[in-house]
């Protein structure tokens, strides 16, 4: 089963004994701030963690199977990441 943001505001909690609003709101923080940070091109770099960065993509033809027709898929930017070998080794060994 999957976590949410509701999940990691409440380990937030337990781990570090702040209320639960004050959590809330660090979550919420450093979430809109790496969203602000991709959407205006930074790369983020989190030792031990993994990399963010926005990928650019050019426009493309791509095709509808179902009518037999193609269509322009414009040029878009979407965020990527790249885990570090740390937490690579720590999924792996679990």
């Amino acid at each position: 089963m999957g976590k949410n943001k509701k999940d990691l505001v409440i380990e937030l909690k337990r781990n570090t004994g702040v209320d639960i609003h004050s959590a809330e709101q660090c979550v919420d923080a450093m979430l809109n701030t790496i969203m602000d940070w991709i959407a205006y091109g930074e790369k983020i770099e989190i030792r031990g963690f993994g990399t963010l960065y926005p990928k650019a993509y050019k426009e493309r033809i791509g095709r509808v199977v179902k009518r037999n027709t193609s269509v322009v898929v414009p040029a878009c930017v979407k965020p990527k990441f790249k885990p570090s070998p740390t937490f690579v080794e720590k999924c792996n060994n679990k």
